[in-house]
């Protein structure tokens, strides 16, 4: 079969965005509302409802949420493997943004059954529809094919509803940015958001162990300059996020080949990283790991080294995110300009209250609990 004789058809299921997205040459659409849509080719228009069926709900029914994701110049054309990555990439930071905000509601309320959610919400399927009504399915390196309307894919039931309002904040903030080609500037941001996003499969294979050495290599990404010690990153962590308002405190550090043993001070946040990245080498190097392997010190008493791992995660993004919409301000207009400073506002009150809760901050510089 040729590449003319087929359509190429992206979906995110189980996602329910309730808008459409556009990253650049991406855009996220639900698959109802596309079917209709001038962007929909003519030839598919009357078999896509068919197909967008073989999606199931927790009761059987056929999804209504359905997002279909495309390359907005050609859509549901075969993609290159360079647009099949960008759009994988897209998908990292919508589940990012709403991974990370869950959890960052759920510090904040103390409301431990609250977050983080499964990223498997937003696994990708790729099918290929043929002329001749058949349905293309490839499944670990496997291909199947279904008559359409005879493939059924049904919801995991593990998974929880869609993005909140808060999180659709941050996927702003990427849509802002215009494209998701890495360049040197985003290629680690990118990096981290994939750790992350890998980080939080409810796949049985990936051990708890595996997911804190990717949570700690998402931190890397963001904190790490070629070969950077732990120390060396922890500092950098206290800068990127001018965290003067951050409870101290003195941390010991052993002599090392060309240094002195010496005590120095650091912000709770930054010890805690010392600590977590300090367990992420006794994983990597199969040292004994001490008991108690999750807890930290937190006024949160469900919060482990898991949980703040995903908090800094968000910091650092967030805030690089931020950083990266200044850098384009003078190609925004004066709405988007307005819409940038509340963003910062609000990651700032985050920021404080997430904190605030961990007891991590001074009290003179928590937010409001209001």
């Amino acid at each position: 079969m040729s590449d003319s004789d087929k359509f190429e058809i992206w979906t995110l299921p189980w996602a329910e965005l309730d808008r459409p997205l556009s990253f650049g040459a991406i855009r996220f659409e639900n698959a109802v509302q596309f079917s209709r849509s001038g962007g929909c080719p003519e030839s598919l228009r009357a078999k896509l409802p068919e197909y967008f069926c073989s999606f199931r709900d927790a009761k059987g029914n056929a999804a209504d949420y359905v997002s279909v994701c495309f390359m907005q110049a050609q859509p549901l054309k075969p993609l290159t493997e360079e647009e099949i990555c960008t759009i994988q990439t897209a998908v990292h930071c919508i589940g990012f943004a709403d991974i990370a905000n869950r959890t960052v509601e759920a510090v904040i309320a103390n409301s431990q059954f609250q977050g983080p959610p499964s990223s498997d919400k937003y696994q990708l399927h790729r099918h290929f529809l043929d002329s001749n009504d058949f349905v293309i399915f490839h499944l670990g390196g496997m291909s199947k094919v279904y008559q359409l309307g005879k493939l059924k894919i049904h919801r995991p039931p593990h998974l929880i509803d869609g993005l909140t309002g808060s999180s659709f904040g941050l996927v702003e903030q990427f849509e802002k940015m215009r494209t998701l080609h890495p360049t040197d500037q985003t290629r680690r941001l990118f990096q981290a958001v994939q750790w992350f996003f890998l980080s939080h499969t409810n796949a049985p294979e990936v051990s708890e162990l595996s997911k804190l050495v990717m949570k700690a290599t998402s931190l890397e990404s963001l904190l790490s300059r070629g070969n950077s010690g732990k120390l060396e990153m922890a500092i950098r962590l206290d800068r990127k996020l001018s965290t003067s308002g951050m409870e101290i405190k003195s941390v010991d550090i052993p002599a090392g080949r060309h240094s002195p043993a010496r005590t120095i001070n650091m912000s709770k946040l930054a010890h805690w990283f010392f600590e977590f990245y300090d367990l992420r080498s006794r994983i990597v190097h199969g040292l004994t790991l001490p008991h108690g392997l999750g807890a930290i010190e937190s006024k949160v008493s469900w919060v482990d080294h898991s949980i703040a791992a995903d908090i800094a995660i968000w910091s650092l993004v967030t805030h690089r995110l931020l950083e990266l919409n200044q850098l384009i301000l003078r190609t925004l207009s004066e709405e988007e300009k307005q819409v940038l400073k509340v963003r910062n506002a609000e990651f700032q009150k985050q920021f404080e209250r997430v904190f605030s809760a961990l007891g991590w901050l001074q009290a003179q510089n928590a937010a409001p609990s209001s």
